[in-house]
């Protein structure tokens, strides 16, 4: 599902309804958090999020274990949770241009 470059301002926290989306694209936007709901995206595999306004990084997002690639850049996250460690398939994480004053040492070292 492609939504970009619009004025979204919050995804539906019904969207684990779409459970079988493999590719969620809401970059361009106006997201400050994402819905805890996401999590129920259990096949979703690229996360696109990038150039929105969100500010945290909610950690049940790190327990999305199907995630290949997940794209936070040019948000305004100041920190990331330890617990994205267990993105165990990742293979790509674009955090560039946020606000990041650390990053978990369990991603530096895996």
């Amino acid at each position: 599902m492609i939504i970009s470059n619009n004025q979204i301002t919050s995804l539906n926290d019904n969207i684990d309804g779409l459970a079988n989306l493999k590719r969620l694209d809401v970059a361009y936007n106006q997201l400050t958090t994402i819905p805890e709901s996401i999590t129920g995206l259990n096949n979703l595999r690229y996360l696109m999020l990038e150039n929105n306004k969100i500010n945290s990084f909610p950690d049940t997002l790190s327990y999305m274990s199907s995630l290949i690639e997940l794209d936070l850049e040019g948000n305004y996250l100041q920190s990331l949770p330890e617990s994205i460690e267990n993105l165990n398939n990742l293979e790509k994480l674009d955090l560039a241009h946020n606000w990041l004053q650390s990053i978990p040492e369990s991603i530096c070292n895996p």
